[in-house]
């Protein structure tokens, strides 16, 4: 007879006692983990941190992608971005009326 715990395995990190069907295994440290453990910052990989991982930024304007460091950033938007502001359309203001009276720049 099978049981329930045959088929699950039980969360490694400390103090979790969810068991899951279908476990997250990390590809840094090799151990399990349950839905709510499976990103290396939910369980505090250790061996992640050993792999000297780089985060980046995706630029807001253009969706450069940026090192995360917020120098390289500002040095970015004022410099290198492509992104251009764009040239809105400003409706009359009387009721009713749909002409375009001007165009203005607005980013």
């Amino acid at each position: 007879m099978a049981y329930f715990s045959d088929f699950t395995r039980k969360c490694d990190l400390d103090g979790c006692r969810y068991h899951d069907f279908l476990p997250f295994k990390c590809e840094y440290c090799g151990l399990s983990f349950c839905e709510l453990h499976r990103n290396i910052q939910d369980h505090f990989c250790a061996k992640s941190k050993a792999a000297n991982l780089k985060q980046v930024v995706l630029c807001d304007h253009c969706n450069g992608v940026l090192p995360d460091k917020d120098e390289e950033i500002e040095k970015h938007i004022s410099h290198k971005c492509t992104f251009k502001k764009k040239k809105s359309l400003v409706m009359c203001g009387k009721k009713g009326c749909k002409t375009v009276r001007r165009r203005s720049w607005s980013s």
